[in-house]
């Protein structure tokens, strides 16, 4: 399932802590707490907002474009390796953040026009930093910092919610373990469900595959390493939401 940024960080790392680079006005938000936002037809089309972050941290970062909005948004990480992302309405993207250094986070929202638009930013802290999670929805889990922990050969049963929700999931493995991951899309569910497993580094261990409603999935892979192994969802098209069961089954020669 799902919850559905543009983030400003100075140059390649946080600012120090109570410092903002260029003057700029930014409004101040909190991980783990979710924030309704706008911007009106009768302000600036560009938007900051300021995260305090901790440096050894991790955190998850969701930005949702509204169907309210009356166009598409630009959401950008101002951090090494982020680019600007373009949303439009009632599409979602997350991030995966990690700071060298403690300081703040700054976050640019910008409207494509003197409009209105209405977004929606949830910072969280990874699951390695408390997050906290549903216990019967896996939620939230739509980044790998936010994947939601499972047990070895244990069944779960879930969905998908919009075309933008990824759900993720995390076993820890050791170095020749099998990881065997059986997959069964839902004969209700829209559309064909996409499934793909990476190593701790979130380097792909497979290729992304294609579930059907009429062939459940199962797939092996042999780890080549000691530590945490994900596997990601995503659904195909928007629409009534994608249904179904799963489970990560480690084994040793």
């Amino acid at each position: 399932m799902l919850l559905p940024l543009a983030l400003l960080l100075s140059a390649c790392n946080p600012t120090e802590e109570g410092e903002n680079p260029g003057g700029i006005n930014a409004q101040g938000i909190e991980a783990g707490k979710s924030y309704n936002l706008t911007i009106t037809e009768h302000e600036e089309t560009t938007k900051y907002y300021s995260m305090p972050v901790t440096g050894g941290s991790t955190y998850s970062i969701d930005v949702m474009n509204d169907l309210a909005s009356s166009n598409t948004i630009s959401v950008q990480l101002m951090a090494d390796g982020f680019e600007r992302e373009v949303l439009s309405e009632g599409r979602m993207i997350s991030f995966d953040y990690a700071p060298s250094q403690t300081g703040e986070l700054l976050i640019k929202v910008t409207g494509s026009s003197r409009a209105f638009f209405r977004y929606h930013i949830t910072a969280h802290p990874s699951v390695d930093d408390g997050l906290v999670q549903d216990d019967a929805s896996f939620e939230p889990n739509n980044s790998r910092y936010a994947a939601y922990p499972i047990i070895n050969g244990a069944q779960y049963h879930s969905t998908i919610d919009m075309g933008d929700d990824f759900d993720w999931y995390a076993l820890d493995v050791m170095s020749g373990d099998t990881i065997t991951l059986w997959a069964s899309n839902d004969i209700a569910s829209t559309s064909f469900l996409r499934t793909q497993m990476f190593d701790q580094d979130g380097l792909p261990l497979t290729q992304e595959i294609s579930v059907s409603h009429t062939s459940d999935l199962n797939t092996q892979v042999v780890a080549d390493y000691t530590g945490r192994g994900y596997v990601k969802f995503k659904g195909t098209s928007a629409g009534t939401p994608h249904i179904y069961d799963f489970s990560l089954t480690l084994s040793t020669n």
